[in-house]
């Protein structure tokens, strides 16, 4: 097979196309659990194929769906650890338990990132479909952050997906991160790329419905660069977020609705 290129230094595994949780931009949810879906054996037996094409370090990216529906998640995480990889997860934090939460730091994942879209529990929990998440999101943060040494992984984030509904509040938890030292800050913009482009599915809070509209999320992505310049804990680059501000501009979501028969 070769050695892997020097410029790949990340494979991302997504164990699960499922959801706990109902959000507004993303329809995985909808899908039926997979009673065939790889064992755990076959997981482990790809992590050692990568592990012996990188032989150099790199990282997985565990996601999904939710990664922590699968029960043999972090028996994985351990695996890939034990090998010397680098492992990161993104979850919702919805079924981080306090057992969950001590086999996190049992299995030597090196990076953990949360969800969460506001600090304000009704819009957060809007955007997710299901009350009550908030609540255990952020629960599971602060518990992992009291729990975890100065320093020490598992290195904490919050991913934020920036939308009409909530862009204001993106910029509020990162004051929150920055003030409370408690980790960083990733965002992504709103997307069409994972669910039908069917009408049902464009969200009409979330999606800007005027050029007033699009200049506010504009603005508000222009003041995390500022931000991110003055050392606020925002891992994405001033230019990826001006990369968000163009598309914003430029997005014209109601004609990506499809016409339905």
């Amino acid at each position: 097979m070769g050695d892997a290129p020097n410029r790949i230094y990340e494979v991302e595994i997504d164990l699960v196309r499922i959801c706990n949780l109902r959000c507004r931009m993303c329809n995985f949810w909808t899908n039926t659990p997979n009673p065939n879906r790889t064992t755990t054996q076959e997981l482990k037996s790809a992590i050692k194929n990568l592990h012996e094409w990188f032989n150099r370090e790199f990282k997985i990216a565990f996601a999904g769906g939710e990664p922590f529906m699968r029960r043999d998640f972090l028996e994985i995480v351990k695996y890939a650890s034990s090998l010397g990889i680098i492992t990161t997860a993104i979850t919702n934090g919805t079924l981080l338990t306090s057992e969950v939460i001590e086999g996190i730091f049992d299995s030597g994942l090196i990076g953990l990132t949360i969800s969460i879209d506001s600090l304000n529990p009704e819009k957060h929990d809007y955007i997710r479909g299901v009350k009550g998440t908030f609540k255990k999101a952020i629960g599971a943060f602060l518990r992992i952050h009291k729990k975890r040494a100065k320093d020490k992984p598992p290195y904490l984030s919050i991913a934020s997906i920036v939308s009409s509904f909530n862009h204001l509040d993106v910029v509020e938890i990162l004051k929150w991160l920055h003030r409370t030292q408690s980790g960083f800050l990733v965002i992504q913009s709103l997307s069409y790329n994972f669910f039908p482009h069917t009408k049902e599915w464009f969200d009409e809070k979330l999606w800007p419905q005027s050029e007033k509209d699009k200049l506010a999320i504009c603005e508000s992505l222009r003041r995390l660069i500022k931000l991110k310049k003055r050392g606020y804990p925002l891992i994405n680059e001033p230019s990826q977020i001006q990369g968000m501000i163009d598309y914003f501009i430029n997005l014209d979501w109601k004609r990506l609705i499809q016409n339905e028969s």
